[in-house]
């Protein structure tokens, strides 16, 4: 589920230990020159930093991007449902173009309306881990400990909604931080980020926000959206991105597909 290549191994270890490794020889600087101490620290801590904050980085996790396929066929991946007013509109976008799609959905949201979990694999469709709060500003900086428990809780959630835990992950932003590995690794969690996103949660121009995922129309790509959160006006405009993304995947002559195990390595 969760394998690293050689090099991904090698940048988790030694960001991880570089980091710790020049903390302690830091503080001694100190007592020589307290701004040199300071550079010292802040540049090593700056790649932690990088490999934390940069979404959808594959430095330290296997992070898939992509999945093995000769066919023209495409992986439609969904943020932050489920919504009852929402996630309904999506599924009838779904099912008028025969597409079939994994929702990552947010723990605290999916307790509250179990019945849309169900709904949504009744459609054909597949639930993925996407933590149990979403806490878009601090999951970065987690501990292991804290990771453990957003992702656990979301898990049994879930679980109890669909009657099995959930094979995939996928960190609020898009964020994979270096400590979260082994914490997806114990669970058996895939983690999963995209070939290509709409950036649909800062522009709300649907032609645009379809735009940037059809330049990635190609065999095997993951295509990320959230077509069941609504802008601060209360208005849903990534749903009309999906509808025009669905349509071009048709005229292309591309489905929308789950991809198996297999297919993604």
């Amino acid at each position: 589920m969760c394998r690293a290549s050689r090099r991904q191994d090698f940048a988790r270890r030694a960001i991880l230990w570089s980091s710790l490794a020049v903390f302690i020889p830091g503080i001694a600087l100190a007592r020589v020159s307290l701004p040199l101490a300071f550079a010292v620290v802040v540049g090593t801590h700056l790649f932690f930093f990088f490999a934390s904050l940069c979404p959808n980085l594959r430095l330290c996790v296997p992070l898939t991007t992509r999945f093995a396929t000769r066919e023209r066929e495409v992986w439609l991946t969904f943020d932050d449902g489920p919504d009852p007013q929402e996630t309904p509109r999506v599924l009838a976008l779904l099912a008028q173009h025969h597409a079939r799609a994994t929702f990552f959905l947010i723990g605290r949201q999916a307790e509250k309306n179990p019945g849309l979990v169900r709904e949504i694999l009744a459609g054909g469709h597949t639930i993925a881990n996407h933590t149990y709060t979403h806490q878009a500003v601090l999951f970065w900086a987690y501990l292991p400990s804290w990771f453990a428990r957003e992702i656990d809780r979301c898990t049994e959630v879930l679980a109890a909604a669909a009657g099995a835990p959930p094979r995939f992950f996928r960190g609020p932003v898009g964020w994979h931080p270096p400590l979260l590995y082994q914490v997806l690794c114990r669970r058996g969690l895939q983690p999963v980020g995209w070939t290509a996103r709409g950036l649909d949660y800062g522009d709300h121009n649907p032609p645009r926000v379809a735009g940037r995922l059809l330049r990635h129309l190609r065999p095997g790509a993951i295509l990320m959206l959230h077509p069941e959160c609504r802008n601060r006006r209360g208005e849903n405009t990534s749903l009309a991105a999906l509808e025009i993304v669905l349509g071009e995947i048709d005229r292309a002559g591309y489905r929308c597909v789950l991809p198996n195990e297999t297919q993604l390595g």
